[in-house]
């Protein structure tokens, strides 16, 4: 008599929730490695792709086989964390802040503050920006600002006492392009203004620094992508000066 076969647990449905969980921690890890963080968001992205194949593949393969291959469950796992990810990734713009360092957070805040100080700046000076050489006093005097909004706390950390850690790019104007580098972190001083030849990476440990742009919107770009920035050209009210 011919002996009936146990069923086997299909391997590529073990590997579909694996390939995504584990690429999913991996990719995370490398993403806050500079050096590697390109990579990371490769491994971040391909492998919840990669995992979900392989979830339908084995899936696919269970019903075809007729009893003779199970893990059923497996493949489930795979589309379920799948989703999980994608549920995550849409989320993240809110989970940001409790992944990176806090004065990060509260350095991007407060740039976010002058950001929208200059703009209300602006709606009483003719649609201009404060003067560069004058622009933290008048901020201070005009905008209700206080002296608080322009200290990076990992600056103080760092040992730069200075009253101001941030620097306005003055070829940037209300009518620049959105993308336009407007503010930008700098060594302490006071209505300092200027360009990437001021910038400085050593309030973050070397990683980056935050910069806000002309649409009001901060992000922390990382040392190897500042060279990428958009400093524009003079407005045209400073030009005919």
């Amino acid at each position: 008599k011919a002996r009936e076969r146990k069923p086997k647990i299909c391997k590529l449905a073990i590997l579909s929730p694996l390939v995504i969980i584990l690429g999913f921690l991996l990719g995370v890890v490398l993403l806050n490695r500079r050096q590697m963080s390109d990579l990371g968001a490769y491994i971040f992205m391909l492998s919840p792709i990669v995992g979900l194949l392989l979830g339908i593949i084995s899936g696919w393969m269970i019903v075809k086989s007729r009893g003779t291959l199970k893990g059923y469950v497996f493949s489930i796992s795979g589309v379920i964390s799948f989703l999980a990810v994608v549920v995550f990734i849409t989320l993240m713009p809110w989970l940001e802040p409790s992944w990176i360092p806090a004065g990060r957070v509260v350095c991007a805040s407060n740039m976010a503050g002058l950001g929208k100080a200059m703009l209300i700046y602006a709606c009483y000076d003719n649609g201009r920006y404060p003067t560069p050489d004058k622009w933290c006093d008048l901020l201070i005097k005009y905008a209700e600002v206080t002296e608080d909004e322009f200290i990076c706390r990992d600056a103080l950390k760092h040992g730069d006492k200075g009253r101001c850690h941030y620097a306005i790019n003055p070829n940037c104007g209300p009518n620049s392009p959105p993308d336009t580098v407007l503010l930008f972190e700098t060594k302490g001083g006071w209505n300092q203004y200027g360009g990437p030849e001021m910038l400085t990476t050593e309030h973050h440990e070397g990683e980056g620094c935050n910069v806000l742009f002309n649409n009001t919107h901060v992000r922390f770009i990382r040392t190897e992508g500042l060279s990428k920035l958009k400093w524009g050209e003079k407005p045209e009210y400073e030009q005919n000066k």
